[in-house]
């Protein structure tokens, strides 16, 4: 792989895949297709600790705010 295959994917307006010896090997993104996917990573992480919290027994007791009135 040489600097000249990096730069040209780096330029491009799309998420790029680098291959080494026909296997893919690296995968070069946009900035916008970054920032996607790191808002998508951290709503994953925001989600599992959601369910984390409601499965914890010690959040089971407790009321639902809308019934409270």
């Amino acid at each position: 792989m040489t600097i000249a295959t990096i730069s040209r994917a780096i330029k491009m307006k799309k998420p790029a895949i680098l291959k080494e010896g026909g296997v893919p090997r690296y995968v070069v993104l946009d900035w916008d297709t970054y920032r996607k996917w790191e808002d998508a990573k951290e709503d994953i992480e925001d989600i599992a600790r959601l369910n984390s919290a409601l499965s914890d027994p010690k959040n089971q007791k407790r009321i639902r705010f809308s019934a409270i009135k």
